[in-house]
């Protein structure tokens, strides 16, 4: 059971939000993971016109204050279950002392049914828990609602209850446990969260958010210009008109303008009638999955790129790694031989810069203001797509574009977007070992020193796994022992 909050998955992006509006939800101190799981599981069960919602309470009694009413009294004065919708599951956790809890529960267990007769209790899903924590489920099975009475519910708590979906909400699961559907419950019961991130991901994959995110976000996008360029166009035909009125001397002058100012706008606004919302731009993100898009206005438009460490010095890293003084042993200005052994990193470092037998993987995000300029992005929140890359050193910690600056800004003052895109994508899997600064920042992210925490489970072996830096090391000492015993 980990503990760690799941703030966001590809199951509440905006995208999913949209497209399962049907299971929908409360967050438990910002974790999502309770709406994921049931939009994962529950997607293709849910028949059309129902509903599922998930709602968390918290109530806080004293022994004393249960003490105080009969059983009956004090469930029938703490809720009214029969007012909670067709389709919900609610959480309601006691929050006093453990003991003051179960006094509560132990209230609820007596009465609760007799209360509300509608209602059954799962007795099962307490034993199942009965070795972790203290649990009480109700059901009601024709209105399909579900009712959990959770001791001090935490995540760790919140992430098991998962588990158990399936038990007290029977009606959707009348067929067997599918394989995808049992690896997702025994994830959540493991101590971190990486399984469950990984099996949401695949899960998510046979839905198409991001097709339907760039068509949101990327919608009537080749318009927008022409459209202020209408603006101006009609103000500039007021114009015209009142200068007609009060300038009759250059009548001819200003009705020729006026007529050239009609043509424009005419032109214009053909050109937006036969528009259908489908664009180059539109297709170059849809087509390219390696870019992500991450938000675009009137005058803005930021995305993401993805890609390999590709373009650097082979010949200036082959000489930088074999000094024993170089940033590469000692990036912050001492040895960090008690992270990875200098002979490890340099094993490390010519595999990947000498050898070309390990692939980087990078990403960076940036910036466009339409028709002016481009600026890369320090300090990006990258979402989960991201996982598997590091930032690249440069744009991430400088937003320092370097030569490409120059030439991207000029494609974008040609509105030439896509070619802009795909010199920022060139930028990205650049890399200057002729710059210490960014090199000493690109080796803290390799040793997992850096000022702020970056991913560095970024590099790719041979056989498609991406590892951290100590376990790709560990990978190159394998083959070397494979080698040496083949040639014995």
């Amino acid at each position: 059971m980990f503990k760690n909050a799941i703030r966001q998955t590809p199951f509440t992006v905006t995208e999913a939000n949209d497209y399962f509006s049907h299971i929908d939800g409360e967050s438990f101190q910002y974790d999502t993971s309770f709406v994921s799981t049931m939009r994962a599981l529950l997607a293709d069960k849910v028949p059309e016109g129902e509903s599922v919602r998930l709602y968390f309470h918290t109530l806080s009694y004293s022994k004393r204050e249960v003490a105080r009413k009969s059983p009956g009294d004090f469930v029938s004065g703490m809720l009214n279950a029969d007012s909670f919708e067709n389709g919900s599951v609610t959480v309601i956790s006691f929050t006093h002392y453990q003991e003051d809890n179960i006094a509560a529960l132990e209230a609820v267990k007596v009465s609760f049914t007799s209360v509300f007769p509608a209602w059954s209790r799962l007795e099962k899903i307490t034993e199942f828990f009965r070795k972790q924590f203290y649990i009480l489920c109700y059901v009601e099975p024709e209105s399909k609602k579900v009712i959990l009475f959770v001791d001090n519910l935490d995540l760790k708590k919140l992430h098991y209850i998962q588990c158990s979906i399936a038990a007290f909400m029977p009606w959707y699961f009348t067929g067997k446990i599918t394989e995808d559907e049992m690896n997702l419950f025994k994830s959540l019961r493991e101590k971190t969260s990486q399984n469950y991130e990984n099996i949401l991901a695949q899960m998510a994959e046979k839905y198409d958010f991001r097709t339907s995110k760039i068509k949101r976000l990327l919608a009537g996008f080749e318009t927008r210009f022409e459209e202020k360029e209408c603006e101006k166009m009609r103000s500039q035909i007021n114009s015209c008109d009142s200068n007609i009125a009060s300038l009759q001397v250059q009548i001819g002058d200003w009705l020729k303008r006026r007529r050239d100012y009609e043509i424009t706008l005419l032109g214009l606004e053909t050109k937006i009638a036969s528009n259908n919302n489908e664009s180059e731009l539109m297709d170059y993100f849809l087509c390219n999955k390696n870019i992500t898009l991450e938000s675009v206005s009137n005058d803005y438009i930021i995305f993401v790129t993805r890609t390999y460490l590709e373009y650097f010095d082979d010949d200036m890293a082959e000489g930088i790694i074999a000094k024993p003084e170089s940033y590469v042993y000692k990036p912050g200005g001492r040895a960090c031989n008690n992270i990875i052994p200098a002979e490890d990193i340099k094993m490390l470092m010519t595999a990947i810069f000498v050898e070309r037998k390990l692939r980087v993987k990078f990403c960076a995000a940036y910036k466009f203001k339409f028709g002016q300029w481009v600026e890369g992005i320090s300090s990006y929140n990258y979402g989960s797509e991201c996982r598997e890359y590091m930032p690249n050193t440069h744009i991430d910690n400088h937003r320092c574009l370097g030569n490409y600056e120059g030439y991207i800004t000029k494609l974008i003052t040609q509105n030439n977007y896509t070619g802009a895109i795909a010199q920022c994508m060139a930028s990205c899997a650049s890399l200057n070992f002729g710059d210490s600064t960014v090199m000493k920042g690109f080796m803290k992210n390799i040793y997992g020193i850096a000022d702020r925490t970056v991913n560095n489970r970024c590099i790719e072996t041979p056989d498609g796994v991406v590892r951290t830096p100590k376990e790709a090391i560990a990978w190159l000492k394998e083959q070397e022992e494979q080698v040496s015993e083949q040639d014995n």
